[in-house]
């Protein structure tokens, strides 16, 4: 829809002359007005004419102080032509000096009169044009300008956030974020079974709190009485001050906040993530302790073992020596009977030696596995 400037007023006193103009100038504008008295004209100017085809010596006020008051209201875009029957340099000067655009001498000629018209007219729609494709240009320069400064704060928060290593750091990032677009917020954060609730100025109230509690349940994002809620598992931002009003910065805003929220929320999962692994590989750490330890224990009581075995061995023999006496019988034969009960015994233990290094073995290549399990 143009905006540029439509009506030509004509002030004539001659009547004939008018009705004459104002047909021809009908062909052009479906806005033109005829006037007898310069009074009459000045009454109208606030209806913004595009064109005044004024008579110098019209009755009451003429074309030259109509002209000076026009431009004496701030209105230079009407288009001011002054007919006079003085054909002289002087009122040309005059005519000039007041503001008038152009001047022509009668009798007028109406088709001269009708182009000097069409052609200004058809000058104001190419203005009003202009003018509307310039206002556009500059909102939308605006507008990235805005973008580019908020989008600047989600970059800040992406940089911030990946820093935190707390829940308490991660809500107190999202406020700041909101803080940075004049936005009074609630956030909700977090971490296994460690949930903290803040607003601007510290940690929420009970009401607050259970305002939080009433957004987690929402959809993903829900706006309702000039308030946006935004929800994750592990993050939930409520928005008090909403500016529902400008749906262009509104309708950014939830981009970039929801942006925010969700990148939080990954953070958040990341913290999960690493603390369930922290208690992991501690439990795997604590029972690779407990298995070591076991495997020393083993070692003790194996060497135990084979040295009361060895003197079991060397008691036997010892026994079985004594016993020879009553018995009758040859060397030869003690001998025999004695290298066999030394020989059953070494066999005895290097078998229980044999036997513990399988156990140590084995639970060292599960220790050895536990560790991997834990680096991972």
């Amino acid at each position: 829809m143009s905006n540029a400037r439509s009506a030509v007023f004509v002030l004539e006193q001659d009547a004939d002359i008018r009705g004459e103009v104002c047909r021809e100038l009908a062909k052009v504008s479906s806005d033109v007005r005829g006037f007898a008295k310069g009074d009459e004209l000045m009454a109208a100017l606030q209806d913004h004419p595009a064109v005044c085809l004024l008579d110098l010596e019209a009755p009451g006020r003429g074309g030259l102080e109509i002209c000076r008051a026009l431009r004496a209201r701030g209105d230079d875009a009407a288009h001011v032509i002054l007919t006079s029957t003085d054909d002289n340099i002087q009122m040309r000067l005059t005519a000039f000096d007041v503001g008038c655009n152009d001047y022509c001498v009668k009798p007028l000629i109406p088709e001269e009169i009708v182009s000097k018209v069409d052609d200004i007219l058809k000058a104001h729609e190419q203005m009003a044009a202009l003018s509307s494709q310039l206002q556009y240009a500059t909102t939308t320069a605006f507008g990235a300008m805005n973008s580019l400064a908020e989008m600047g704060t989600v970059m800040k928060f992406m940089r911030d956030v990946f820093a935190c290593h707390t829940v308490e750091a991660v809500a107190r990032a999202i406020v700041e974020a909101c803080n940075q677009y004049d936005l009074r917020s609630l956030v909700s954060c977090k971490l296994n079974d460690n949930i903290i609730m803040l607003n601007e100025h510290g940690s929420a109230s009970p009401l607050e709190s259970s305002l939080l509690e009433h957004a987690s349940q929402n959809d993903r994002i829900t706006q309702f009485s000039g308030r946006l809620s935004i929800t994750y598992p592990l993050a939930t931002m409520l928005i008090t001050n909403w500016p529902h009003s400008d749906e262009e910065r509104a309708g950014r805003l939830r981009d970039h906040l929801a942006f925010v929220v969700e990148s939080a929320n990954i953070r958040l999962g990341v913290l999960q993530h690493d603390a369930r692994r922290l208690e992991k590989t501690e439990m795997i750490l604590s029972a690779v302790n407990g298995l070591m330890r076991m495997v020393d224990y083993l070692r003790e009581r194996q060497q135990v073992q084979r040295e009361s075995a060895m003197r079991m061995v060397a008691d036997q023999g010892e026994a079985i020596a004594r016993s020879f006496y009553s018995m009758g019988l040859s060397d030869a034969q003690e001998a025999k009977i004695l290298n066999l009960v030394s020989g059953c015994g070494t066999e005895i233990c290097k078998q229980m030696a044999s036997f513990g290094l399988e156990q140590e073995r084995m639970l060292e290549g599960i220790i050895e596995t536990m560790h991997r399990l834990a680096d991972d």
